[in-house]
């Protein structure tokens, strides 16, 4: 029989004769033996002044159950080369099989030196047996090997099944009219190939294998995927259609990181409680009324967060709507959000940083050039545009103003959780009591705490480009801050030296954990020795010294204070370099406290959960499949225990579709949840330093992370991170104002925030990797 790849290239014989693909010559060893000098001077005539490249095409080479790819031997072949070089490619091709059989083969096919693009197609994602094409398209290295090797840059296209090739880009539907003929000739979807356009910008395939999946499709997963992605696009094509009155009528556009960012806080398919309880602490009505009382425009009613099929996105009309202040009259409200949504279309990858680089949200020390920018490209009036102004510049008064008292409420938030596990002894009215006294208590001091950081940060960042702080003073001055972070370092090293107990140290610190939301996700209190411990005993700079908490921070701004006081009172904030500077601190630490608190309400929430779900027989894993009706039903009589289980299966169900469901990173159109690329992130840099190592993939704490940690996002539960010997951090969803980023900038851990999916995906294979800050790259060594 002929080998999986031999018989497919017999199957492909009416595309090699249309000159769709390119020809290719299989050779049998029977064949070989009998006539090779005769088969020699045939490809020899076939191709003449060409190069060539000797193939492998063994018998149990690249099987429906698994693949061999790279174990036997190839050859290229240059340009006129003798036929004994030819044959003695192939005798060593035949001999790399290491068997006698002669049902194995070889493959000679034109080595194509002239390349304007690459592309590794699979038919399948192969992590889930999804049913999407995968395109890792490279149309800048010039090589044919760029991608398969992991060195070169690669775009990646998701296309839902049902008819790709008529969506995408022209090159795109160029590569699937050929994938869609594969398909066709061998009667498989479920295939691997290797493409490549000539600079005459024909195709040719390279290769093509069946796809192995590591776990195949369940009986009826299309279907329901296919099902899936059909009701995002009608959702998305009602939301174009019916505009809402209260967003001024602007067109559609979701994200999955814009404002509070809840492909990093929750994950991209979080489960159903942290989804139904991400939304009751802050987007259902914490993050309106914070803006409303900030002075930005009241949308409360308003949804900020969307589930499209369990995935969670941000309305991003209505988050540009809330920063628009509330004295700013519709008509002029509306054209600049228009405005803005018209760069995040030519600009998606700014959808991460909406608030840094879209957003003109307060007063700045780059203020009157944004506002010349965006008076003309919205057409605005110069008094709009002094309306604009002056209402920033209030808001931002405002909040210089209020950050302490915000600071205070935090501090009232964590005396009245305290008292909350006295008054309740019944795990399930505690959960109901604090569930309901979880916003006001916590939730928007700390949005405030939140907002005041935003500030601090854009502030800090623009006096770096104004010429009044350097980038180094900026990063000596987050690492000298008396945060929590610190604090919990510095409670550590008292631990080692005697002067605190460790029963209060993980008291103090238990209720962390690494997925805040995550009812499945341990508690540093649950297993102190394996999360806490560290801090006392590892010889680690970050854990083992502990920072002097009452000594002065660095000084923040380079320039005199006098420069500094006069260009505060150019951009009309009345206040001096001093005031400034002990506001940015306040902020930055009032905004870690009101994080660390925020976590202790959500975590004795999730504690409470789960002593009631044992109660019902149901494991942590079980509660996280809750929501928060449920528990509403569970406190009111309304729901029994079985009809809770039999809710918690369906939603199981539910979620193994949203697992293998793909989305793009922004939604705009219908078609984008039927096409999308990942692409390149644009990352946020943190610090100057450069690291590099062995590359530590979403490490646990017993790992040895000696190296450079790579993470889908973190939240405040990371915190162990730095009690061991990180030497860097790179995520795959995070921006400036991120919760890791301040972390690394204090603690001085060079870092890439947002790299984007598809360098993420190649640290994901790679075995080490040199990270530098300063020159903004990240390469892959190995």
């Amino acid at each position: 029989m002929l080998s999986t790849k031999a018989l497919t290239l017999r199957r492909l014989a009416p595309l090699i004769a249309s000159a769709t693909i390119d020809r290719g010559h299989i050779i049998s060893r029977g064949n070989w033996r009998t006539r090779g000098p005769i088969v020699v001077g045939f490809l020899a005539a076939e191709y003449q002044g060409s190069a060539l490249i000797v193939r492998s095409s063994a018998t149990g080479e690249d099987t429906e159950t698994s693949s061999a790819a790279g174990k036997y031997d190839s050859f290229a072949i240059p340009e006129q080369a003798a036929p004994d070089v030819l044959q003695a490619a192939i005798d060593q091709v035949f001999s790399s099989y290491g068997d006698d059989r002669d049902d194995s083969y070889v493959f000679v096919q034109r080595y194509i030196a002239a390349v304007s693009a690459a592309a590794v197609v699979t038919t399948r994602v192969a992590a889930t047996g999804a049913p999407y094409y995968v395109l890792a398209v490279d149309e800048v290295s010039g090589t044919s090997d760029a991608i398969t090797s992991g060195r070169g840059p690669a775009e990646t296209w998701y296309l839902a099944h049902g008819r790709p090739e008529t969506i995408g880009p022209p090159l795109v539907r160029q590569l699937m009219r050929t994938v869609e003929a594969v398909e066709n000739a061998t009667g498989s979807d479920q295939l691997d190939l290797e493409l490549l356009l000539d600079t005459d910008r024909r195709t040719h395939l390279l290769q093509v294998r069946p796809l192995v999946l590591r776990q195949p499709p369940p009986p009826d997963a299309d279907r329901a995927v296919r099902r899936a992605v059909d009701t995002c696009a009608y959702r998305l094509e009602a939301e174009r259609r019916n505009g809402q009155p209260a967003l001024l009528g602007l067109a559609p556009w979701f994200s999955n990181m814009a404002d509070w960012n809840p492909a990093e806080m929750i994950g991209q398919r979080p489960r159903p409680l942290a989804m139904s309880l991400y939304r009751e602490v802050i987007t259902n009505r914490t993050w309106a009324i914070q803006r409303a009382q900030y002075g930005y425009r009241d949308l409360c009613g308003i949804e900020l967060l969307h589930d499209f099929a369990g995935q969670p996105y941000i309305d991003v009309r209505a988050s540009l709507l809330s920063f628009i202040p509330a004295r700013l009259p519709f008509a002029a409200a509306r054209r600049i959000v228009g405005i803005q949504l018209e760069q995040l279309a030519a600009e998606p990858h700014l959808h991460d940083r909406i608030e840094f680089d879209v957003a003109t949200t307060a007063t700045t020390f780059d203020l009157d050039e944004r506002l010349d920018t965006l008076t003309a490209a919205a057409g605005l009036l110069q008094t709009h545009r002094a309306e604009l102004r002056a209402a920033l510049t209030a808001i931002t008064a405002a909040g210089l103003g209020r950050v302490d008292r915000d600071a205070r409420q935090v501090g009232l938030a964590a005396l009245h959780r305290i008292a909350c596990r006295n008054r309740f002894v019944n795990p399930l009215h505690r959960a109901d009591y604090l569930l309901r006294e979880i916003q006001t208590s916590i939730a928007v001091p700390f949005a405030h705490t939140a907002r005041a950081a935003f500030l601090a940060t854009a502030l800090t960042r623009t006096a770096v480009t104004a010429g009044l702080a350097s980038t180094t003073s900026v990063e000596q001055f987050m690492q000298s801050l008396s945060t929590v972070s610190a604090q919990l370092r510095a409670d550590g090293a008292a631990v080692a030296d005697g002067t605190l107990d460790w029963e209060t140290f993980v008291q103090t610190y238990g209720h962390l954990r690494p997925g805040t939301y995550d009812p499945a996700v341990p508690r540093y209190g649950d297993a102190p020795e394996l999360y806490l411990r560290p801090f006392v005993t590892s010889a680690s700079p970050l854990a083992a010294t502990a920072l002097d908490l009452g000594q002065p921070s660095s000084p923040l701004f380079t320039a005199d204070p006098q420069t500094v006081t006069s260009a505060l009172t150019r951009i009309g904030l009345n206040l001096d370099a001093t005031a400034l500077t002990g506001f940015i601190r306040s902020a930055i630490t009032a905004r870690e406290l009101g994080k660390f608190e925020l976590s202790a309400w959500i975590s004795d929430i999730l504690t409470c959960l789960q002593t009631v779900g044992e109660s019902l027989g149901h494991t942590p894993d079980d509660v996280a499949f809750w929501r928060l009706r449920d528990v509403r039903g569970l406190r009111a009589g309304s729901l029994s225990a079985a009809q809770l289980r039999d809710r918690v299966e369906v939603r199981r169900e539910r979620y193994a579709v949203t697992q293998r469901l793909h989305l793009p990173a922004t939604m705009a159109d219908p078609l984008d949840v039927r096409c999308f690329a990942t692409g390149h992130g644009q990352p946020t840099y943190v610090g100057t330093g450069s690291a590099a190592g062995l590359v530590k993939v979403a490490p646990q704490p017993d790992d040895d992370l000696d190296g450079i940690v790579v993470l889908t996002s973190a939240d405040p539960g990371f915190e162990w991170l730095f009690s061991r010997r990180v030497r860097g951090i790179i995520t795959l969803y995070g921006g400036a104002n991120s919760h890791l980023a301040v972390r690394c900038a204090e603690a001085g851990v060079p870092a890439a925030m947002g790299v984007g999916q598809t360098i993420y995906d190649q640290l994901t294979r790679a075995r080490s990797v040199h990270l530098n800050c300063a020159s903004q790259t990240i390469d892959i060594v190995s």
